[in-house]
């Protein structure tokens, strides 16, 4: 996890910019820049020197980990510019989601059939609150996104991973080291330049 999941989420505000240069030509300020590299070079860090034994990196979790940025970048802006271009983010944030759980109940009955109603009312309470902390995070970043260039939005998005080391050292025990620490100021020090900038 301290591997993957910071070289996941810190390569996509970089795509995410390049992306919106070239696609839908938003270029975000100096500043704006400086907080995108600092973050993300914090969450390179992290991935890299972030936990003990971490000196070398999985060629192959690297390849799905940067899949996984490509993904991201491809969403972020799909969906920040449908955001902007709906009647409101609220209305495209509902129909977002309505169809993604029409399609994910799809598949689900073409891969698992009833045993699926079976699963869905065994943790439907789980299941909803999920649901409802999923959906409420991304309709806040699709919001923003009508509200400040998407690329800044990506990269705050990002500070996520500030969390996910709370958890890592909380619930898996994994040691605070100087590199996370290092780590973990770049990437407020790049949360204050997207504020500022």
């Amino acid at each position: 996890m301290a591997q993957t999941y910071p070289l996941a989420r810190g390569a996509a505000p970089l795509m995410t910019t390049v992306g919106g240069i070239f696609l839908i030509g938003e270029i975000p300020g100096q500043l704006a820049i400086a907080g995108i590299v600092l973050l993300s070079a914090g969450t390179f860090l992290m991935s890299v020197r972030g936990g003990s034994g971490l000196g070398k990196l999985d060629k192959r979790a690297v390849g799905f980990a940067l899949a996984t940025s490509i993904f991201v970048a491809s969403y972020t802006l799909t969906d920040g510019s449908g955001a902007r271009l709906a009647a409101s983010a609220s209305s495209y944030a509902a129909w977002l989601f309505l169809c993604d759980g029409l399609v994910s109940i799809t598949i689900g009955f073409f891969y698992r059939g009833r045993r699926l109603l079976a699963i869905m009312a065994k943790e439907w309470k789980i299941g909803i609150l999920t649901g409802v902390l999923s959906a409420g995070s991304y309709w806040i970043a699709m919001w923003a996104m009508t509200k400040a260039p998407i690329a800044s939005v990506a990269a705050l998005r990002e500070t996520s991973i500030l969390f996910a080391l709370a958890i890592s050292l909380a619930v898996l025990g994994e040691r605070m080291t100087k590199w996370r620490i290092a780590a973990a100021f770049c990437i407020v020090a790049g949360v204050v330049a997207l504020r500022l900038g």
